[in-house]
């Protein structure tokens, strides 16, 4: 874990064959007090780009940039120029990639409308798809609604970046393989799974679909994410399996 003066964090994770950096970044707002200190954390942030490019890292982008290319089209396009860079690298801004036809929402309410202004971006070739993207209201804490931003959540599938090692090599890890016992099954233990299936698959629209009433309104992407989350689960509580 790496942080630079409160305003980025970097993290490196390490799969098998992969690495990937997560960088969290808070951006001043833009006002002649902030210049060179947004000046100074685009730098940085550059520097860490950089060095994960020439590393063989992938990287994750997120945070606050207090930037919105559409609501903030009237300010000097320095305003931008962060937003710009991360374009000009192709990286992919998964909020506005996987939105509907009427754009992206926005993650920040003011008295006078609304911004975009909380990103979360990938690197070109990213090894973990993006699923989907959307935002919702930050629950409160004690009661007390404690930001005015909304929360952006990104899924990200990353199973291609959990490599199947040999059992050699995950006795040496001392880690286990998980295999569902699934060819001599019965019908009740058949049936106890898919009513685990279709008791989680229902939880897991009211919960984070709660205006929703049929998962034919989802779109295939979240579909599928609740589906594999859904039938894992259900093995995990209801199938026999062995190491």
């Amino acid at each position: 874990i790496d942080p630079w003066k409160g305003r980025l964090l970097k993290l490196d994770l390490f799969f098998h064959q992969t690495k990937i950096s997560i960088i969290s970044v808070y951006i001043p707002p833009y006002h002649s007090i902030h210049y060179k200190e947004r000046d100074a954390i685009f730098a940085q942030l550059n520097l860490w780009l950089d060095k994960a490019r020439s590393n063989n890292y992938h990287v994750v982008i997120l945070g606050d940039f207090n930037a919105d290319e559409i609501s903030h089209s009237h300010l000097p396009q320095h305003h931008l120029k962060i937003l710009r860079s991360l374009s000009s690298r192709y990286f992919t801004d998964h909020q506005s990639h996987i939105s509907s036809i009427s754009g992206p929402s926005p993650t920040f309410y003011h008295q006078n409308g609304s911004s975009r202004l909380d990103y979360i971006w990938s690197s070109p070739g990213f090894p973990a798809p993006g699923l989907f993207s959307q935002v919702e209201t930050c629950p409160k804490l004690n009661d007390n609604q404690f930001t005015d931003h909304r929360v952006l959540i990104t899924a990200f599938d990353f199973s291609s970046c959990f490599a199947t090692l040999s059992k050699a090599r995950l006795k040496q890890k001392s880690e286990q393989r998980t295999i569902f016992l699934y060819k001599n099954l019965n019908d009740d233990t058949w049936d106890k799974f898919s009513s685990e299936v279709n008791s989680r698959l229902e939880l897991y629209l009211t919960t984070h679909h709660p205006s929703i009433s049929s998962f034919s309104a989802l779109s295939l992407d979240k579909l599928w994410h609740a589906l594999k989350r859904s039938i894992l689960g259900g093995a995990i509580d209801s199938l026999p399996f062995q190491h």
